[in-house]
């Protein structure tokens, strides 16, 4: 989507550039920010990779799948992965802190100035400030 004057239009697709074999699922698009791209895999496993070398920044093991698209704010990561949301150093990979929920993330991770939201399997909301 193209809305005019508020965004430049994306570059006309030439093909496949270039390709990263992740060797699992990946049921979540990704996050992108300072050239690097943060995605969550079936097992749990947080990658952060190197948008220019194509290579694993960081990796991170959470406690089960990754069902939904990380957000980022600022040096900070949120990716729920199993029942657990956390908050990791983008740039290291290292747990800033994280929260467990009774059942699995299964929304995208929603930051505001107020709180951090998701929502579990079972319709739980959480707003975790």
């Amino acid at each position: 989507l193209c809305v005019r004057g508020l965004a430049p239009r994306p570059p006309t697709p030439t093909g496949l550039t270039w390709g990263y074999f992740v060797g699992e699922s990946l049921l979540a698009p990704p996050a992108i920010a300072e050239r690097t791209l943060y995605f969550g895999t079936n097992s749990g496993q947080v990658v952060a990779l190197d948008l220019e070398t194509r290579e694993p920044r960081w990796t991170y093991q959470g406690a089960g799948a990754v069902l939904s698209a990380p957000a980022i704010a600022g040096d900070t990561l949120y990716v729920g992965a199993g029942n657990h949301l956390y908050a990791l150093n983008s740039g290291t990979g290292e747990v800033e802190w994280s929260s467990q929920t009774a059942n699995r993330i299964s929304s995208d991770v929603v930051i505001t100035a107020e709180a951090i939201y998701v929502v579990d399997e079972e319709a739980i909301l959480y707003a975790i400030e």
